[in-house]
């Protein structure tokens, strides 16, 4: 098949042009450089990217890979946390650009005894049996950074030794509600892949309860029990938790669970996910949302946003919701 290398330029152009505001549009230069070149520097320029960094802090990230040589060459190990599509695209690029790392630690190290990516697997024991001496650990999820701090020191790793991939300045106290003064009251929400709830719990926060309903959808069984646990201790009003993922019509797929460190749809495994297969309801939220206005729309289900967004093509043209959709 011939390429219109013409057409695809035009086709970008068009796009970069319909964004209406200047951080939209380095984020959208930023992931197109990444998606071109897949380099280490082109992830951490697109994360800066998102976080509105200046100049001098997008240097400081950029320096990232250097620093770790530097461990390295002061033989001291590096390990990354976790297994999951962070984890794997970090570990992917640390490898292609020879930045050395010792290996990964997960709570599901019984799950990689072969190894992972071709470095070992550490359970949290035997990273923390001797974590005083010469380990440091590299954390990438930056959204579940805190809830993965906490659980790394109970096991008493020392926190001076734990590096955030983005040391934690890109965090933002208010992710994926930047616009919460314009939402139109008495609405629902939306919230695509909702993981324990915290973002359902700060929706309500923000919108000060004036909302009509909140779907919450989580197809992780694992991820679906620390909903109900969190739900459990701060109950919401009109809050419904469905055990199904969204996409564009209503199926049924095979899905990866990470266990909290990322899961996807099996069709995305060459991306990171591990092989703890089962199947799970996928809906579309036309057919979900029926007569309801819905306000506010969040998607965080590792790449299966754009289906997710077919899949609400009736919802979005009618009730024009606010839409906070992960790339």
């Amino acid at each position: 098949m011939m390429i219109d290398y013409y057409e695809v330029t035009r086709n970008i152009s068009h796009l970069y042009n319909l964004l209406e505001d200047q951080q939209s549009k380095d984020v959208f230069q930023a992931r197109l450089q990444y998606d071109i070149e897949q380099s280490l520097d082109g992830l951490i320029k697109l994360f800066c990217a998102g976080a509105k960094m200046s100049e001098d802090q997008l240097s400081k990230h950029l320096r990232f890979g250097d620093e770790l040589r530097k461990l390295s060459q002061q033989n001291q190990q590096v390990i990354i946390y976790g297994t999951g599509i962070s984890a794997t695209k970090l570990g992917q690029l640390m490898i292609q650009e020879n930045v050395p790392f010792s290996g990964f630690c997960s709570r599901n190290a019984d799950r990689h005894k072969n190894g992972f990516l071709g470095k070992p697997v550490y359970t949290h024991e035997a990273l923390t049996d001797n974590a005083g001496n010469n380990k440091f650990l590299i954390v990438p999820t930056v959204e579940h950074f805190s809830s993965a701090l906490e659980r790394i020191k109970s096991y008493g790793f020392p926190e001076e030794r734990i590096l955030p991939f983005f040391r934690g300045d890109m965090v933002k106290t208010r992710p994926y509600f930047e616009f919460m003064d314009q939402f139109e009251p008495d609405t629902a929400f939306i919230d695509g892949g909702c993981y324990d709830g915290a973002t359902s719990l700060e929706f309500a926060r923000l919108s000060n309860g004036r909302y009509s309903s909140i779907y919450a959808f989580e197809p992780d069984g694992d991820n679906l029990k620390l909903c109900n646990k969190k739900l459990d201790k701060s109950p919401l009003s009109n809050f419904n938790l469905i055990s199904a993922g969204l996409g564009k019509t209503n199926e049924v797929l095979a899905f990866a669970s990470g266990n909290g460190e990322g899961s996807c749809l099996v069709r995305d495994t060459e991306n990171g996910c591990e092989p703890n297969v089962t199947y799970v309801k996928i809906v579309d939220l036309d057919s979900i949302a029926g007569e309801q206005k819905i306000g506010f729309i969040k998607l965080d289900i590792e790449g299966a946003e754009l289906d997710a967004l077919c899949g609400a093509k009736k919802i979005i043209l009618r009730d024009k919701p606010f839409l906070a959709i992960c790339v």
